[in-house]
């Protein structure tokens, strides 16, 4: 008996061992397998962008990049609700139009889509503005009204600049002597007691007390919410 029990223990033995390398083995394939759906990810991504066969920057107006910003979160909404960490979501107008694991080709789309990818945004653009759009072009930095490119604090500090009026009309048409006006993406969104709590908010939120003092709700993510509320200095 106990000669069997040990030829029992030496085939358990050898049973786990094998196992566990088929178990590394699947793992490393399932590796390499996700490598390479990134490189061709990105690879399908530039060609897409590239049109006709030139790399192409396009610098947003105000209006497009606010409307880019809008897109940016409904896109963000749209991948965790559904758990895609992958592929591209194609939005126009505020609205998410489809998901594609590869970008789909320009000619599909009306010219002032976005599609948001790996490698940032991606606005369908063409030579006359009409359906349907001719290529995809990297989207740059937005100009201000002088002509130069905005940097990302201006721009912050211009949806800043709306937010706090949104608050300010918000707080006078209701009557509100206390509390906080939250403002999103420039309009006043409701108001509260306090900031005690960032759940219910997302990241790029702005507060304005009665005083005029302001904050804005950093981190976390949009299905659970900003993670803190910080001062504006």
């Amino acid at each position: 008996m106990s000669h069997l029990s040990g030829r029992n223990e030496l085939a358990e033995g050898i049973t786990g061992a094998a196992n566990k390398r088929h178990a590394a083995k699947v793992q490393r394939l399932e590796d390499l397998a996700e490598n390479i759906r990134a490189e061709e990810e990105v690879r399908a991504e530039k060609e897409c962008m590239s049109g006709s066969g030139n790399h192409r920057h396009r610098i947003l107006t105000t209006s497009e990049i606010e409307l880019l910003e809008t897109c940016r979160m409904v896109s963000k909404r749209f991948r965790s609700k559904h758990g895609l960490h992958v592929g591209y979501v194609t939005c126009n107008m505020g609205i998410v139009l489809e998901w594609s694991l590869y970008p789909p080709h320009p000619e599909y789309q009306a010219p002032g889509c976005f599609l948001f990818g790996a490698t940032g945004a991606l606005i369908a653009t063409s030579a006359n503005g009409l359906f349907p759009a001719e290529r995809w072009e990297q989207v740059a930095a937005p100009l201000s009204k002088n002509g130069q490119v905005q940097s990302a604090s201006s721009r912050k500090k211009g949806r800043c600049e709306r937010s706090f009026r949104a608050a300010e009309q918000y707080r006078h048409a209701r009557n509100l002597p206390g509390g906080y006006v939250i403002c999103f993406d420039g309009k006043a969104a409701g108001w509260r007691r306090d900031l005690n709590e960032t759940g219910g908010w997302v990241s790029g939120c702005f507060a304005f007390d009665a005083d005029g003092n302001g904050w804005e709700a950093v981190g976390g993510n949009d299905h659970c919410g900003a993670e803190r509320w910080e001062q504006l200095l």
